[in-house]
């Protein structure tokens, strides 16, 4: 992966780096791929650069050099602000491409200055140009219009004679050309480097989530500040996350290599979510101190597992009391152990993963829900414009069936540019066009009325406070001193480009101060200029407000509808998915994508709703009560999503399950059409607790299992979650709740998670050191009131050496823990267990395969003699044949004689790799790496279970060269390779310039044979017109049937 940009370590998403790192995290973190540290920068490049050129090209004219500075500087400020891309050569385009465009608006607006009415709508066609143009050409048709309706608006700014045009027109394309060389040689930004940028943004927050667990836990009164800033963090933490998997299909990685990341990202989200919601629970009730003290240790170290100390002190203290207070916090605390695992996993896993996997050809590219609107997450752009597809205009507009918005706001634009265009005049003829700027930017990027009123007022106060800032400062410096006016400037486009996407009252603060130093320099102002700058952009994003809600209006209650039925929709999928996936049919890996489609459209959902003003008359409570009822179903979608969706099932549990999901499923799909508007409330929710919770008793409690069982819980609180949003719609609900009895089902779950997470260690598939599956009983009463018992004996190796300090765990038959203990030094150990039923002892140590016990029920003490299968190592270094040179990124992968993988390591940058948890015997060792031939071999593990064995492995060669003729080069000619035998071994096609590229070739004598065109045949009829009859050389690929033979 991408872990060598930043250094080893720094990728762990729970250290703490030193402070330049953490700077460099924070600006990552706040600015996703440091978009707005970008935009600031290109601004920065390209104004400076187009001032000196305009500077310049004025003097070299012998033209004044105000003329210079402000059609370069014009130039500069548009391409810095709106042009941007990763190919350098449509970028390069760009940046000249709009040239034409505004020198032709600025000889229309010198020719039409005198006659007033063509002047006023000749302003009003620019502005709608702007707006339709990117409906036809794209961004191409964007540029164009921005410098067209910019070249209009710098005839009126500084009005010039006709013949000036000379002079102008060659500074305005130098400028542009200067603009583009530093636009592809510095600023350029690729998309691989922005997605390492939102990577490592994602995991500086999940550290944040990290360091906000922490100062929670460390506030004894568990302070509303501080849990509203971890929960402030983890919404942060989720955007991160989907950002990631938005710029995973742009990164360039192999389609193996992003889902890898894909799931890793998940998991760690989803770890870290759940860490940040378990302290929260445990900060609203009474804390003890030392188990303050516990959990303070495990997260400033999470190199180091603390969950056996913290299992100790639940053995020793889980029965103190059976008040409910107690025995939510004991179920916390397991919880906590569980997830603190997860974490240690996910943390683990970003250290050691590196390298891309292979790319196989036949491998499905990566692809995601998460949609991005220019690089960020969308807000209601992608909500707008589904809707205006799916003809949600209201009549009788909704005539004009699935329009482009580009038009839709150009026909809104024109229509509100007939009201304003008289009133701007009337209120000041000279600055008229300030009114159509109002127009211009109320239209842009906005999508509601809300979206509106709301730019309005950025708008005018940063106009106000900006302007009048100008003022001053143009006072104070005055015209003498033009080059401190010019770094005033330069600074203040800087800020503003760097602040627009998020701040845009500081653009428009930073537009009017630089508007302030043009006029001091042009011809004077009055400071009441600013006021009358203000008023005129507030006149003109009124009246286009009010337009824009009579004329093709989306009602904002339809989008707000669209998008709480797109939620509810994606749960419904979800579900369906989660019990196909679950019982094996779906063949997938989990239900990661699933849940990150119900995150996407959660965030539409959020992201709309937060930006309405609560007007009354509105019905506010029932959407609010929407959005907070599927805000908790996304933390139950995220955590059925835990594991990669194996389960060992019956038949029977299999259907079982399907069954309870189709159910719950289609009712979600009726709730969404009732949402919708579509149908009345006439149908029944079923509840599917009970059907939940048999098939919660018949599945066998199994470490396989386990994440099935945590689904299940979850998907019975998905039920009650959705049934009481139904019964609130007027929807009828029958069935019992999952909630009444799920809390001693999540106490046990949680515990039984927290188990595996000390005793679960890698072993074999299918080898010696797996450990022995507990038995599938029905979920009974704890035993742990009944009499007591002593279970004794030794631990011991296969060589019958006894183990020092083996862990013992005593379970139930619901993976509640019973008792726990520790081994002595002579492989001794005692430990207490109830008589009133069966229980499974757990014994794990370092260094050997875990083993588990059924014990029998009885009040007689039992002695047992357990004996751990060893584990060992299998480690060495990949060299490469020849100069012995370390072979980086190379994988090695241990299969045993029945083929089952059994092991697998990638290298470090030394060549070294390690596979751990490895039995004594027969093996097969592969290794793999680019341009190297595979190297294969048979060992044999030791007793001992340690063995070191060095690989080496051949380099490859890759021919390539050229096929030429008399006449040139010879495109489409078939390169073949044979061997000393003549045989075939690889063949290529030379391209366009006659170049031919052979890969994989080992060292050796090669005869190599290039062919020309194969004789080319075709029938014909000659009639007694005259005929045309096209011969096409060249060879052919014969049609690959093999993908479509079952079709």
């Amino acid at each position: 992966m991408l872990s060598r940009v930043f250094g080893s370590g720094d990728r762990c998403p729970t250290g703490r780096p030193s402070w330049p790192v953490r700077l460099r995290d924070h600006l990552q973190a706040t600015d996703p791929a440091l978009a707005r540290l970008r935009s600031g920068w290109r601004m920065l490049t390209v104004f400076a650069t187009t001032l000196a050129v305009g500077y310049g090209m004025a003097r070299a004219l012998g033209h004044p050099i105000i003329f210079g500075l402000t059609y370069g500087g014009m130039v500069g400020l548009l391409v810095g602000l709106t042009v941007a891309g990763p190919k350098a050569g449509r970028l390069a385009v760009r940046c000249v491409w709009g040239v034409p465009a505004f020198l032709l608006a600025l000889f229309c607006a010198i020719e039409v200055e005198p006659y007033r009415i063509a002047a006023l709508l000749l302003a009003a066609a620019a502005v709608v140009v702007q707006v339709a143009a990117p409906a036809f050409l794209g961004e191409f048709g964007h540029d164009a219009g921005v410098m067209f309706f910019a070249g209009f608006l710098s005839g009126l700014l500084v009005p010039i004679p006709l013949e000036q045009m000379k002079y102008i027109a060659p500074i305005v394309a130098v400028a542009a050309v200067a603009a583009a060389v530093v636009q592809v040689l510095v600023c350029r930004m690729r998309a691989e480097t922005g997605f390492v940028h939102v990577e490592r943004g994602f995991l500086a927050r999940t550290r944040y989530v990290v360091r906000r667990s922490t100062r929670l836990l460390e506030t004894s009164d568990g302070s509303t500040r501080a849990i509203r800033a971890l929960r402030t963090e983890m919404n942060h933490l989720n955007d991160a996350a989907m950002l990631v998997d938005g710029y995973l299909t742009s990164s360039g990685l192999p389609g193996p290599t992003a889902v890898r990341i894909h799931r890793l990202v998940f998991d760690t989200e989803r770890a870290a979510h759940a860490l940040g919601r378990t302290t929260i629970q445990l900060c609203e009730g009474p804390l003890p101190d030392e188990v303050r003290a516990r959990l303070l240790a495990a997260l400033a170290d999470l190199d180091r597992d603390a969950a056996p100390a913290l299992l100790d002190w639940l053995a020793h203290h889980e029965d103190d009391s059976r008040t409910p207070e107690y025995e939510h916090l004991i179920s916390r605390l397991y919880r906590f152990v569980a997830v603190l695992g997860d974490l240690r996993r996910a943390d683990a896993a970003w250290l050691t993963g590196a390298g891309d996997l292979p790319d196989d050809a036949d491998h499905e590219p990566f692809t995601t829900p998460v949609e991005l609107d220019k690089g960020k997450l969308p807000g209601a752009g992608l909500l707008a414009g589904r809707v205006l597809a799916s003809g949600g205009m209201r009549p009788p507009w909704n005539v004009w069936t699935n329009p482009k918005p580009e038009l839709r706001v150009a026909v809104q634009t024109l229509i509100a540019l007939f009201i304003v265009v008289p009133l701007g005049d009337a209120l000041n003829g000279y600055r008229y066009y300030w009114a159509l700027i109002g127009v211009l930017i109320v239209m842009g990027g906005t999508h509601s009325p809300h979206d509106r009123v709301r730019k309005t007022v950025k708008r005018v106060v940063g106009t106000l406070v900006g302007g009048f800032v100008g003022v001053g400062v143009a006072h104070l410096v005055g015209v003498q001193h033009p080059f401190v006016t010019v770094v005033l400037l330069c600074v203040a486009m800087t800020v503003g480009a760097y602040a627009i996407s998020a701040y845009y009252s500081v653009w428009a603060g930073a537009l009017a101060f630089a508007l302030i130093q043009l006029y001091a320099f042009t011809g004077g102002f009055e400071d009441s200029i600013v006021v009358l700058r203000a008023g005129e952009n507030a006149i003109g994003a009124v009246v286009t407000t009010v337009v824009a809600l009579v004329v093709l209006p989306v009602a904002t209650r339809t989008l707000l509808r669209h998008a709480q039925v797109t939620h509810v929709r994606s749960l419904a999928t979800f579900v369906r998915e989660s019990g196909e996936v679950w019982s094996g049919f779906a063949g997938a890996d989990g239900t990661r994508e699933q849940a990150r489609a119900v995150d996407q459209a959660a965030h539409e959902l959020d992201r709309f709703s937060s930006s309405l003003f609560r007007l009354p008359g509105g019905d506010h409570e029932r959407a609010e009560e929407i959005r907070a009822t599927l805000r908790v179903a996304v933390v139950c979608a995220r955590e059925m999503s835990v594991g990669s969706g194996a389960a060992v099932l019956t038949t029977d549990q299999r259907e079982r399950l399907l069954t309870i999901t189709a159910c719950l499923a289609d009712s979600i799909d009726e709730m969404a059409e009732i949402i919708d508007g579509e149908t009345p409330a006439c149908g029944v929710w079923i509840r599917s607790a009970d059907d939940i919770r048999r098939l919660q008793r018949v599945v066998s409690v199994t470490p396989e299992n386990v994440h099935l069982r945590h689904a299940l819980h979850y998907l019975g609180y998905l039920d009650d979650l959705l049934a009481g949003l139904a019964a609130r719609l007027g929807i009828p609900v029958r069935g019992n709740d999952y909630a009444s009895g799920a809390r001693a089902v999540g106490s046990e779950l949680f515990a039984l998670r927290a188990q595996l997470v000390t005793v679960r260690q890698p072993a074999p598939v299918g080898g010696r050191g797996a450990a022995t599956p507990l038995p599938s009983s029905p979920i009974g009463d704890s035993p742990v009131s009944g009499g007591s018992r002593w279970i004794s004996g030794r631990v011991r190796g296969e060589t019958g050496g006894p183990v020092p300090g083996a862990v013992l765990t005593l379970i139930d038959q619901r993976g509640h823990q019973v008792s726990r203990t520790t081994g002595g030094g002579d492989g001794s150990y005692r430990i207490t267990a109830p008589a009133t039923s069966a229980q499974v002892l757990i014994v794990s140590a370092n260094g050997y395969g875990p083993a588990a016990l059924t014990l029998s029920s009885g009040s007689g003490s039992q002695h047992h003699d357990i004996t751990l299968p060893t584990t060992g190592e299998l480690s060495g270094t990949v060299r490469r044949a020849g100069n012995g040179a370390p072979v980086a990124e190379a994988t090695v992968t241990l299969t045993d004689l029945a083929g089952e993988v059994v092991g697998a390591a990638i290298t470090t940058t030394t060549g070294t790799y390690a596979c751990p948890g490895v039995l004594p015997g027969r093996y097969t060792l592969v290794a793999n790496a680019h341009r190297m031939c595979p190297a294969a071999t048979t060992l044999t593990v030791p007793d001992s279970g340690r063995l070191r064995h060095d690989i080496e492995m051949t380099p490859t060669t890759t021919l390539t060269g050229r096929v030429r003729a008399d006449v040139g080069v010879v495109p489409n000619a078939q390169v073949s390779v044979l061997d000393h035998t003549g045989a075939p071994i690889a063949h290529a096609r030379t391209d366009s310039t006659g170049r031919y590229t052979i890969p994989g070739l080992h060292n050796g004598d090669y005869t190599v044979v290039t062919t020309g065109y194969p004789p080319t045949t075709g029938h014909i009829t000659i009639g007694s017109a005259d005929k045309v009859h096209t011969i096409t050389l060249g060879h052919t690929t014969p049609m690959d049937t093999s993908r479509n033979s079952n079709t």
